[in-house]
C-alpha cells in the first residue's frame, strides 16, 4: 500500500504493549498478541465479518424476500461481487488517505447502512432498497480485508507480517459459522429475516465503537 510506510510511525506508537515501538518491524507475533491494539482490531474484524458473510451467503434470499424477480435476485449476487472487488480499490485509497481507525469506523457505519436498507427492504417490499444494501455489502466487504493487510503493516512492521496476518485472518473461522448462522437461525423459527438483520446491525453498532476505539489506542 502506497502509504503504509507513511502512516507506520504514527500507528505503531501505542501499538504494542501502549508504549511507542523502536520499530513496527520489531513487533513479533508474541510483541503482537500482547497489544491491545490487536484485539480490538481482531474483534472489529470478527463483528464486520460476520456481517459480510452472513449477507454473501443469503444476497440471492434476501433480494428474493424483498420482492425482486428471480433474475434479478440473481444479478444482485453478481453486483455484490462486482462491489467486493470496487470496494477493496476504493479502502485502499482511503486507508492512504485516512489510516486505520478512521477507515474501520467508515467500514462500519457502511455496513450497518447497508443491513438498515436490507431490513427495510423485507418490511416494505422495495427490490430497490435490497439491491442498495446489497450494494453496500459488496464495498464494506471488499473494504475490510484492505484495511486489515494495512493495519498489520503499519502497526506492526513487516518482518513478521506473512505470519501476523495469518493469525488476525483466524478470525474469519468464527465469522464464518457465526454470522450466517446469527442470520438464518431465526428465519427458522419465525419465518423473517428481521430478528437476524437485528443482530447484524447489532454487530454494525459493535463495529463502530470499536474503531473510535482503535483511534485511541492507535492515535490516529
Amino acid at each position: 500500500m502506497a502509504g503504509a510506510g507513511g502512516t507506520a510511525g504514527a500507528e505503531a506508537t501505542g501499538a504494542v504493549g501502549g508504549t511507542a515501538a523502536a520499530s513496527p518491524a520489531d513487533a513479533t507475533t508474541a510483541a503482537m498478541l500482547r497489544a491491545p491494539a490487536f484485539w480490538a482490531y481482531a474483534a472489529w474484524m470478527l463483528a464486520v465479518s460476520c456481517i459480510g458473510l452472513a449477507v454473501i451467503g443469503s444476497a440471492n434470499q434476501l433480494a428474493l424476500g424483498a420482492g425482486a424477480a428471480p433474475a434479478v435476485a440473481v444479478a444482485a449476487v453478481g453486483m455484490l461481487a462486482l462491489c467486493n472487488g470496487l470496494g477493496r480499490l476504493l479502502m485502499g485509497v482511503a486507508f492512504d488517505a485516512l489510516g486505520t481507525a478512521a477507515c474501520t469506523v467508515v467500514d462500519a457505519l457502511m455496513l450497518g447502512a447497508a443491513v438498515l436498507l436490507l431490513a427495510g427492504a423485507q418490511g416494505s417490499g422495495e427490490a430497490a432498497l435490497a439491491l442498495a444494501g446489497v450494494v453496500l455489502v459488496g464495498l464494506g466487504a471488499g473494504g475490510t480485508s484492505v484495511i486489515g493487510s494495512g493495519f498489520m503493516a503499519t502497526a506492526f512492521g513487516e518482518t513478521h507480517y506473512a505470519e501476523n496476518l495469518a493469525i488476525l485472518n483466524l478470525t474469519l473461522i468464527p465469522a464464518a459459522l457465526v454470522g450466517p448462522l446469527a442470520l438464518n437461525g431465526p428465519l427458522a423459527a419465525t419465518g423473517s429475516y428481521g430478528p437476524g438483520l437485528g443482530a447484524l446491525i447489532g454487530a454494525a453498532a459493535v463495529a463502530a465503537a470499536l474503531g473510535l476505539a482503535l483511534r485511541r489506542l492507535l492515535r490516529r
